[in-house]
């Protein structure tokens, strides 16, 4: 998951993504959070709300392909440094 947001897991053909959602396959449908591109399943800004099951799904003319995968998200990542200001220095030697 570019989780924020993907994962990659089907083989190549046609793609197609769904949710589990109260037992049932539920398509994912492109929005401002979560969208599929490149067979890639982006979410953005994930929350606990988007923990569940996904399942891809690649078919071609040889058959289909499923694969599930468990998203879990537990809290959103909050990151804050203190003191706001960081001041490094590197020295280089030569030898």
């Amino acid at each position: 998951m570019r989780v924020a947001g993907s994962f990659r897991i089907c083989e190549r053909g046609a793609v197609s993504w769904f949710r589990h959602i109260n037992g049932r396959l539920s398509p994912v449908s492109n929005s401002i959070r979560v969208s599929v591109s490149d067979q890639v399943l982006i979410v953005r800004r994930a929350q606990p709300s988007d923990s569940g099951l996904w399942t891809c799904r690649a078919h071609n003319q040889y058959g289909e392909q499923r694969r599930d995968a468990r998203l879990v998200v537990r809290e959103r990542l909050v990151v804050s440094v203190h003191p706001q200001l960081q001041v490094s220095s590197i020295f280089l030697f030569a030898y």
